[in-house]
């Protein structure tokens, strides 16, 4: 619950529609969670601090600050990452 707490100190505007958290997968928002962002950012990383099922609430919770449009348009993005992860066995352009 710590973990959970200090996350939330994490959670700003950048989150809502008008940040730029949206426009990336949930497999990114997972990754960035578990390993930090490797940018010039305070995102610690949470590997072995939370479990699977807590980090897929913290990105439930993220997903709470988005409008109804902004949430499709990322669930339709994630799902497209997702088949081409899949056609091509890995992420990336």
């Amino acid at each position: 619950m710590r973990q959970i707490l200090l996350l939330r100190c994490h959670l700003s505007l950048t989150h809502s529609d008008d940040g730029h958290t949206w426009h990336h997968p949930d497999r990114n928002l997972v990754d960035w969670i578990l390993d930090g962002t490797g940018q010039q950012s305070a995102m610690p990383a949470y590997r072995g601090k939370l479990t699977e099922a807590e980090i897929r609430a913290v990105v439930a919770y993220i997903k709470t600050f988005w409008s109804e449009e902004l949430l499709n348009r990322q669930l339709d993005a994630t799902a497209a990452y997702e088949e081409q992860i899949r056609e091509r066995g890995t992420p990336g352009p």
